[in-house]
């Protein structure tokens, strides 16, 4: 059955390989910790309490859609949702099969059936980002999506870019500049309406 407009997909389109025999993937991407695309972010933190802290964690299909609605509804339709049309972009991606042998099986039956698609997450990667959304906003919709997690996560946010007393100032002009313009562009055509016959 077609998925709704609104989901995600689940799971790549053409795989070349259905069953992996590395569960984990070995390499390793340097910037998957850094907010790309948003102000806000959902980062993984601690994994599995049983698990060391540099172990790998395992997101399935059904817990990152779980998270993704639940951000969207604190964010589109919470206490503090914003105004303006909230953007969210998912920065892991269901990539791996997990399997599962029947019961009863014996050694040497292969490898069992894929039971369901996941990401494999290290603590540090970013999970979501958002945008356009207040900071009272990001932190319901964080606290809300992090229950839904199976491990620990938290909220990440972009730092504000420090500018220098020479920056501001020269930004202050622009800014200044820009509605003269804008104010003598106003005058003119209100002229050229009064001169009109």
């Amino acid at each position: 059955s077609p998925r709704p407009p609104s989901a995600m997909k689940t799971q790549p389109n053409n795989p070349r390989w259905r069953k992996l025999f590395e569960r984990f993937p070995a390499a390793v991407d340097h910037t998957r910790h850094l907010l790309h695309h948003g102000e806000f972010g959902l980062k993984a933190v601690a994994p599995y309490p049983h698990r060391s802290s540099r172990s790998t964690m395992m997101l399935t299909a059904p817990q990152i859609e779980t998270m993704r609605r639940a951000l969207m509804k604190k964010l589109r339709d919470g206490p503090a949702a914003s105004k303006t049309k909230v953007r969210i972009w998912a920065r892991v991606f269901p990539d791996r099969t997990l399997t599962k042998l029947p019961l009863e099986s014996g050694m040497g039956k292969g490898k069992g059936a894929v039971e369901m698609w996941a990401a494999a997450v290290r603590p540090g990667v970013v999970i979501f980002e958002w945008s356009d959304s207040s900071v009272r906003a990001a932190e319901i919709a964080a606290q809300y999506a992090a229950d839904r997690a199976p491990f620990k996560v938290k909220l990440v946010r972009r730092p504000r870019m420090e500018l220098d007393d020479d920056t501001r100032v020269g930004l202050a002009m622009m800014k200044h500049e820009k509605a003269a313009i804008a104010e003598l562009a106003r005058r003119g055509a209100g002229a050229a309406e009064a001169a009109e016959p």
